[in-house]
């Protein structure tokens, strides 16, 4: 599984800790019940590779009394996180896989583990902002910065 993408384990890992988090757990009795150190389930959570059985991962979702919705997504999570190696899997976007494209599903998971966006724009102000005294101000600014150029031939 060090190959192919890394969003299904990445998406497994975000589940898992959401899960734990929910049911009060540490990374220690997460560890305990999979028979692995704290630091393989935080490699894990963090969506590393680690090599965990699927057995051990319904031991987890026992232990933090996931609900057979959630079971059912982690387990598909783990599915797609295996298939990912031989680069065969659809993704793990499927509450929309009706509506939405297929392509899309980097882009849309992405989007979901985006914890902040920044934008930058060339503009001082976005242009739907701008007024036209503004624009006039602006426009001056530039043709003065155009003849002061060394670029420009005097």
């Amino acid at each position: 599984m060090s190959g192919g993408s890394t969003l299904p384990r990445r998406a497994l890992g975000r589940r898992l800790r959401e899960l734990r988090l929910k049911a009060g757990k540490s990374l220690l009795s997460a560890a305990i019940q999979m028979d692995v150190s704290k630091q393989t389930v935080g490699r894990m959570e963090e969506g590393q590779y680690v090599r965990i059985s699927t057995l051990q991962y319904q031991g987890l979702l026992d232990l933090y009394d996931a609900d057979g919705e959630a079971s059912g997504e982690v387990m598909g999570l783990v599915e797609e996180a295996k298939a990912s190696k031989g680069h065969s899997h659809k993704g793990w976007w499927r509450a929309y896989s009706d509506v939405v494209n297929q392509h899309f599903d980097h882009f849309m998971s992405l989007e979901q583990a985006c914890i902040r966006m920044t934008s930058f724009q060339l503009t001082l102000l976005p242009g739907l902002l701008q007024t036209s005294a503004y624009r006039r101000c602006i426009m001056q600014m530039l043709s003065m910065a155009i003849w002061k150029s060394p670029l420009v031939a005097k």
